[in-house]
């Protein structure tokens, strides 16, 4: 299938964004691009809902058809994205992703999955576990691994223990997540946190036992 004509009428609504919405009534070229999706309306809908739409931006007066344009733009390069093909050179190249499996992504409803996020952010050892011995599959999803990944900063070492075995088991292609993720300094201040806490704590008992003589010593 062309898309030359698609690709017409996307430069030139880029030219109108440039020169004013207002003037696409009188530009001409603007015009003739709609006109040749015309014959590509019969073909699919989102033909036709182009060609309505390109229609009614170039034949109204109303100064407010801001969505309209925008709303067109985006409809339009939707289209070219969907049916796009990349090259290289002058041969089709395929696009490569990192999903070599099945498991990249799951239908999982969002109840199901926010626990575990919640568990890997906040701290919840029962959940985690509880996941691995009933429903060890859902560890797969791709989107929960950036969790996976947040929860070795946990303050909680169960819960970085668990995250470890887990991660264990990803493949190499989980590498780029654990380099925007994971973060060295919240987990040196959770360390920090727990060094200093003993600490703290005598500091406390010192100011109280002081506060507890001197009271008795007025009495």
């Amino acid at each position: 299938m062309n898309f030359e004509p698609l690709y017409e009428l996307k430069n030139r609504l880029e030219n109108v964004a440039v020169v004013g919405i207002n003037l696409a009534k009188d530009d001409f070229r603007l015009k003739r691009a709609v006109e040749h999706l015309k014959e590509y309306s019969t073909i699919a809908k989102v033909f036709k809902q182009i060609y309505d739409m390109g229609n009614s931006l170039i034949s109204t007066d109303d100064e407010d058809k801001c969505d309209l344009f925008l709303d067109l733009v985006a409809l339009v390069d939707a289209v070219l994205c969907t049916q796009a093909t990349t090259y290289s050179g002058n041969e089709p190249q395929e696009i490569k992703t990192i999903a070599k499996s099945k498991d990249y992504y799951k239908e999982i409803h969002y109840s199901e999955l926010s626990p575990l996020v919640y568990a890997f952010t906040e701290g919840n050892l029962f959940v985690i576990q509880d996941s691995i011995n009933n429903n060890a599959d859902i560890f797969n999803d791709f989107r929960l691994k950036s969790y996976m990944i947040k929860g070795l900063s946990n303050k909680y070492s169960k819960v970085i223990n668990l995250a470890t075995k887990k991660l264990k088991k990803q493949r190499k292609e989980i590498a780029p997540l654990q380099k925007d993720e994971f973060s060295p300094g919240i987990e040196k201040k959770c360390l920090l946190d727990w060094i200093l806490f003993p600490v703290l704590l005598k500091k406390i008992k010192m100011i109280f036992t002081n506060i507890a003589l001197k009271i008795g010593l007025r009495k």
